[in-house]
């Protein structure tokens, strides 16, 4: 197959199983002397709002996770700060 001739999509039966209201069966026009074929087609449009919709959700948990993480190295720096003023009084500092 030539790569002008591919496309990229989701496979509709597999769509189909989460959002079957975005998946339609088809028939399509069969070539002369051919008989007619089945085929399922996926509502790319309708895609839209879901995607959008995930990529929200994924950016307000990425951005949990960086308040968090940053949370976290904060605390890591105070108890970093605390450990080698304890071994600074203990005379363990590094050498």
């Amino acid at each position: 197959m030539d790569f002008r001739e591919s496309q990229t999509g989701f496979i509709a039966q597999e769509l189909e199983k989460v959002f079957p209201h975005l998946v339609k069966d088809e028939i399509l026009q069969p070539a002369e002397g051919r008989a007619s074929q089945s085929s399922k087609g996926v509502n790319y449009i309708g895609l839209v709002p879901i995607l959008t919709k995930a990529l929200q959700e994924q950016n307000e948990e990425i951005q949990k996770l960086k308040e968090e993480l940053k949370a976290h190295k904060e605390e890591a720096k105070l108890y970093q700060d605390r450990l080698a003023k304890l071994e600074k009084v203990m005379g363990w500092e590094e050498r």
